[in-house]
């Protein structure tokens, strides 16, 4: 059991046995009442050169909605 504060920023420091036996550096917090649970997890971002080596191809297709002249409204008021 350790004993900590509470920074002026609302931040508080894991003593360094403890952050060397969680391995994690992502947690979920939970509160019950006035316990505080902290829950080491991990995020794996799946193909990540992929989704940006197609970031190009989807920007191209959100524009596809812009695309439509039958949406075009402001196309009449230029054309007048």
């Amino acid at each position: 059991m350790k004993i900590i504060k509470i920074s002026s920023q609302g931040q508080i420091t894991l003593p360094k046995t403890i952050r060397n036996n969680l391995k994690s550096k992502q947690f979920i917090i939970e509160t019950n009442g006035t316990n505080i649970l902290l829950k080491p997890i991990s995020i794996n971002v799946i193909n990540e050169a992929d989704d940006l080596t197609n970031f190009g191809q989807l920007a191209t297709k959100s524009f596809d909605y812009w695309d439509n002249p039958s949406d075009d409204i402001y196309q009449y008021f230029y054309n007048e």
